[in-house]
């Protein structure tokens, strides 16, 4: 979804979350699954949660992380309504584009249409 159609609550949640690219991914689904993040040399995921009003909620870690990166652990965890699951982090070196998971009462509340 690009900035120019996000709804106005969005909006000022990713703003305030300190957001400053023009796109992201938005995900409904009501569990989230994410992977042990690891260095390529060049990409790093990261993932934490935010709130409806964009404010940090919480930083995402796998709960049994693996030594080798090659297989990376992953955990999968329920997303309550009002919480924004996250997977940003470095691509190529770069800020990645955001990736957005939420249910679908929190997409609905902020004016997020399936």
């Amino acid at each position: 979804m690009q900035k120019n159609d996000w709804p106005p609550l969005l909006a000022q949640a990713l703003k305030r979350a300190g957001y400053r690219k023009h796109g992201v991914s938005i995900y409904i689904r009501d569990t989230y699954t994410f992977r042990q993040p690891y260095w390529d040399g060049g990409s790093k995921d990261s993932h934490w949660m935010i709130d409806l009003q964009g404010n940090h909620a919480g930083h995402l870690s796998v709960r049994n992380p693996t030594s080798w990166p090659a297989i990376p652990a992953e955990d999968t965890i329920d997303l309550p309504h009002g919480r924004i699951a996250v997977c940003g982090g470095v691509f190529c070196g770069k800020p990645a584009s955001w990736q957005l998971t939420m249910a679908a009462s929190t997409a609905a509340a902020l004016g997020i249409k399936p």
